[in-house]
């Protein structure tokens, strides 16, 4: 490593969780790639089905202005 480098306690923790998720898929970058898409698909509907239901009326909040959910 050289001595100019920048250490983050932040970043390096980024790096042994990528480390991480690319040997649990065998050190292969595209199974690792199709892992990443697959999980922000999954995010995505749920933010998807978070904002249709603040679009209803109906939909009871909490004081800070975020839906409540039982």
């Amino acid at each position: 490593m050289s001595q100019n480098r920048f250490e983050d306690p932040f970043v390096e923790e980024i790096h042994r969780i990528r480390e991480k998720l690319l040997a649990e898929c065998g050190g292969d970058i595209e199974k690792l790639m199709d892992r990443l898409v697959a999980r922000e698909h999954e995010d995505r509907s749920h933010v998807i089905a978070d904002l249709q239901e603040a679009k209803t009326p109906s939909s009871p909040r909490l004081p800070s202005g975020k839906l409540y959910r039982s």
